[in-house]
């Protein structure tokens, strides 16, 4: 760790390992990340210190950056967003004049050519892609009166069809573990964002200690992309285990009590959307919209944004499977008291089309943003 100490008003001194290391700004100027995204060895010069428009929100006394905005020396502007960081798009101060790249809906090189953390983020995209395709093709089977379970207006113990129970629960199971393994990469991803900067900080400290590795699990309460994928990844799992105990319950038929079902089984079918639709506000602040902005574009910029509209179908997605999940947990009577056809479409129906299928497009913009890191 280094100690910064300002010695009168021009010089500085910093101090490495008890080692004087004298006026050091490419080491000094490493604060957050962001400044050696856009700085990069080089460190923030002098004369632009205090000239920064730097937004963000604090959370439990940390500073969760979003957006930096200034002028380089020589009169260029630049725009470092906390986003467009973590999705390896924008590295470097040069924001503005950009090199034109033809545009590509999938370009396999970088992630076959970019480095772990690029790895990271086209796995975890097409493990989200997958998982909401699963879960959107058990939802659609459901919908065909031919394998709806008996009426439950008949007061009969639920039985069940043999179709019905493996085509609902089993890809439903596939599908939200496939999507939790995809919220997990990124957390992952969130977790080395800071990669390049721990390096830098390691070759400038004469490599002295263990490389930095990248890291599989770590606690950044100051990145607000943090944040959010944590909050996704603890919706994710709470689904995922609601998915596990349905396909207990319907393919083995063990007997469970309504009770018992309703809190390890339809619970987690809510609770979970909930946290998928909170990380998703999460994520919306860090791209530096404000949170209800992920429900409607009510900005022109908007429209023509890849990124606004990666977040608005993520968001609008966990708004529908929250929507199917209250209707799982009253699907006796929320549409028709007299049989659980209509509560079953209309349940499947917020998961298909309001949920699993949005998120579905969502995640594969999320690729398309990967393999032009130029728009």
């Amino acid at each position: 760790m280094s100690e910064k100490s300002q010695v009168g008003p021009q010089q500085i001194e910093v101090v490495v390992n008890g080692k004087q290391r004298g006026n050091d700004l490419s080491i000094l100027s490493y604060d957050h990340e962001w400044e050696y995204a856009v700085f990069g060895e080089d460190g923030i010069p002098e004369d632009l210190r205090g000239k920064l428009r730097v937004a963000g929100y604090r959370f439990c006394g940390l500073r969760c950056i979003t957006t930096v905005r200034g002028v380089l020396a020589n009169g260029e502007p630049f725009v470092w967003k906390a986003r467009r960081h973590r999705k390896g798009r924008g590295v470097g101060g040069k924001f503005v004049k950009r090199p034109v790249s033809p545009f590509a809906w999938l370009d396999p090189l970088p992630f076959l050519h970019g480095g772990a953390l690029t790895a990271v983020r086209y796995c975890s995209a097409l493990l989200l892609m997958l998982g909401a395709s699963i879960f959107s093709f058990s939802n659609a089977v459901q919908i065909s009166p031919s394998i709806q379970p008996r009426s439950m207006s008949e007061k009969q113990p639920y039985e069940g069809y043999q179709l019905y129970d493996w085509l609902g629960s089993t890809p439903a199971l596939a599908g939200l573990t496939t999507v939790a393994f995809g919220t997990y990469l990124k957390v992952v991803e969130a977790n080395n964002t800071d990669h390049e900067w721990r390096m830098h900080v390691w070759r400038e400290h004469g490599c002295s200690g263990p490389m930095p590795n990248f890291r599989w699990i770590a606690f950044r309460p100051d990145v607000i992309g943090w944040w959010g994928s944590c909050l996704r990844l603890v919706g994710a799992t709470l689904m995922g285990t609601g998915s596990i105990v349905n396909f207990i319950n319907q393919t083995a038929h063990v007997a469970m009590s309504p009770t018992l079902l309703y809190w390890i089984m339809y619970l987690p079918y809510i609770l979970g959307p909930a946290f998928l639709l909170s990380g998703c506000m999460v994520l919306t602040l860090e791209s530096s919209d404000p949170w209800y902005s992920g429900f409607f574009p009510y900005r022109r910029h908007h429209w023509h944004d890849l990124t606004f509209w990666i977040t608005f179908l993520a968001q609008t997605g966990a708004l529908g499977l929250l929507v199917g999940g209250v209707c799982q947990w009253h699907k006796q009577n929320i549409l028709d008291e007299s049989g659980m056809w209509a509560v079953q479409v209309f349940r499947a129906l917020a998961y298909l089309f309001f949920g699993s299928l949005l998120l579905d497009i969502s995640s594969f913009l999320s690729l398309v943003e990967i393999s032009n890191p130029q728009i």
